[in-house]
């Protein structure tokens, strides 16, 4: 027989469950001001039927619902509670128009009754209503409409070109604020202005989230996933660009991180884009921005220099004297077109040659000061990336190969194997002996960068050192799914998934 679900609540400051009651389902949870829980459990599309609870000891405070029948067009955007009764809000259309009702139920009255009625103009789209304003929205994949049900006056209109949004939105419990997620995932968030609706923030969660609320006591928003639970907080000044914007500035590449040898200066980078940052960690100071005016693909700090190369050449900047990050020379030189089709790219530690891929199994070594290809290789697998040694004595390449084999049932399948090939770097810059070692896993190929350290197969939760001891644990928005999720150098790791709006940087003690 299965057991029912349990509602609990969990005091956070104390670490302990204050109390549970079982519950016949657990499709929403909220709460409603500091006490009272609402559990919302749909009655198989017929409507909705509410419980209340008390929350310190688990009580049931009252039941009831409604049906939506015979109206199928009823809509529910909002529920709360109001001196010691429930209100929720619907939504259905008539006669061309729609009506926004305030039901209330009493604890000890059923059904419901109407507390309020407003005739609004027809919207469409998922709907939603905050008790503290008397605003109302109307959210679909291309468009937000917010309105004043009192005078049905557009308090704010959005459209995009293309699918955008995520319904439904969501108003802040103080009625301060209205968000709404997007496909990118972000969430854009409103202020409301009394008159109108501004743009305030456009939160980017460093998870992958499958939905959100607001506090009931703060506008600070939570949001949950396969990934994980973050907090946030929309600031308090607006910085919002647009959704269009911001789906076209940010693409899923993964990121880019160099830093100094003293660890003082870090610059970080998307792959593919145009503009860097400096960040000064040792002084605190705001970060700097650079436009390279190139499409990135891989960074480096060597003799007090900035390179960023791309496969249209190098460019260089040179750290202010004294100020480091304070400041940024422009650019003092820049290379001729490597080759445009070069697909893996890598910049020594020292920044004096460039190694790059054209094609799935040729490598070129480009030798910056004499500019032009010092040596160039052709590999038996397809090159998946592309590092040079943590000596610098040598090239490593991550290459695949995919052969046909046949199982027991004879059913034949396609099994990818990946290899690590070492090419020895010679006194003359070109490259001599190759050797070529089979990888278990793939992701062994982001370790071989490390002082010892380990993430990645069969450690996937955990950073561990050479004894296996565990040293960090990785919430699941963290764990490297894919080779250029991660990069090692030496005891520093940085965390490179494109969803994040910026990388994760730990350094590790030697």
């Amino acid at each position: 027989m299965l057991s029912a679900p349990k509602l609990l609540v969990w005091d956070i400051g104390a670490g302990v469950v204050i109390s549970g009651v079982n519950v016949p389902g657990l499709e929403e949870i909220a709460f409603s001001g500091n006490r009272t829980v609402v559990n919302l459990q749909d009655t198989f599309f017929k409507g909705h039927l509410f419980h209340m609870y008390d929350a310190l000891n688990g009580t049931q405070l009252c039941k009831g619902g409604f049906s939506w029948s015979p109206s199928p067009s009823h809509r529910l955007g909002a529920y709360w509670t109001h001196e010691g009764a429930l209100r929720f809000a619907t939504s259905f259309e008539t006669g061309g128009h729609a009506v926004i009702e305030i039901h209330e139920l009493q604890p000890a009255s059923h059904p419901p009754s109407v507390a309020e009625s407003f005739h609004v103009p027809r919207y469409d789209g998922k709907f939603s209503f905050s008790p503290a304003s008397s605003h109302a929205s109307f959210v679909t994949k291309t468009a937000i409409v917010i309105l004043d049900v009192r005078d049905s006056r557009i308090l704010l209109q959005v459209k995009s070109a293309q699918s955008s949004f995520n319904p439904p939105g969501q108003f802040s419990p103080d009625g301060r604020f209205f968000a709404c997620g997007t496909q990118e995932p972000r969430i854009c968030v409103w202020e409301n202005r009394s008159t109108d609706y501004g743009p305030w923030n456009n939160l980017r969660p460093r998870l992958l989230f499958k939905g959100f609320s607001f506090s009931p006591t703060m506008s600070s928003i939570l949001t949950w996933g396969q990934e994980g639970i973050q907090l946030l907080n929309p600031g308090n000044q607006p910085t919002f660009p647009s959704p269009d914007g911001a789906r076209r500035r940010h693409k899923r590449h993964n990121h880019l991180v160099a830093h100094s040898t003293d660890r003082a200066i870090i610059v970080t980078g998307r792959r593919e884009d145009r503009i860097i940052k400096i960040l000064d960690a040792l002084s605190g100071t705001q970060p700097r921005f650079i436009d390279t005016r190139t499409k990135i693909r891989d960074i480096r700090i060597a003799d007090d220099a900035i390179y960023v190369a791309s496969s249209q050449g190098l460019v260089r900047w040179e750290l202010e004297a004294g100020e480091r990050g304070h400041g940024v020379h422009d650019a003092t030189s820049k290379i001729t077109a490597i080759d445009p089709s070069a697909k893996h790219l890598a910049l020594s530690h020292d920044c004096s040659r460039i190694a790059f891929t054209v094609g799935k199994t040729e490598v070129f070594l480009y030798d910056l000061k004499a500019r032009r290809i010092v040596a160039r290789h052709t590999s038996a697998g397809e090159i998946v990336d592309v590092q040079f040694s943590p000596n610098q004595d040598g090239l490593r390449l991550l290459t695949s190969a995919e052969f046909k084999h046949w199982s027991f049932g004879r059913n034949r399948k396609i099994r990818t194997l990946y290899s690590l090939m070492e090419l020895e770097i010679t006194e003359g810059g070109g490259f001599g002996n190759a050797t070529t070692k089979l990888l278990k896993d793939r992701l062994l190929w982001i370790n071989l960068f490390s002082h010892g350290y380990s993430i990645g197969s069969g450690s996937k939760e955990w950073v561990v050192d050479l004894e296996g001891n565990k040293l960090l644990w990785l919430p699941p928005g963290w764990r490297t799914k894919n080779v250029g999720d991660a990069r090692w150098n030496g005891n520093f790791l940085a965390l490179l998934d494109g969803y994040h709006p910026d990388p994760v940087i730990i350094q590790f003690s030697p």
